[in-house]
């Protein structure tokens, strides 16, 4: 389902998470919210995960490898919090 396609919270309902292109997730819980996360990074397809209960975003798996195999590297060199 893509991200136009996401049924939105009603009465205060848990908002969306949507895996971004790194190693975090944007949260959506309005079409403002919405809006931002196409502009930023297109109606792309999703799929639920209920174990994390995210949409994840298969699009973005190589370039999510890419950015934690970097950061990792960062990480050896300048330690990690």
């Amino acid at each position: 389902m893509k991200v136009s396609e996401l049924p939105l919270p009603v009465d205060g309902g848990r908002a969306l998470r949507i895996e971004t292109d790194t190693d975090s997730v944007m949260i959506v819980g309005d079409e403002y919210s919405r809006k931002a996360y196409i502009d930023q990074f297109g109606d792309v397809e999703t799929v639920y995960d209920a174990k994390t209960r995210w949409y994840r975003v298969p699009a973005f798996d190589a370039k999510r490898k890419e950015y934690s195999d970097h950061k990792a590297r960062d990480c050896a060199i300048w330690g990690c919090e």
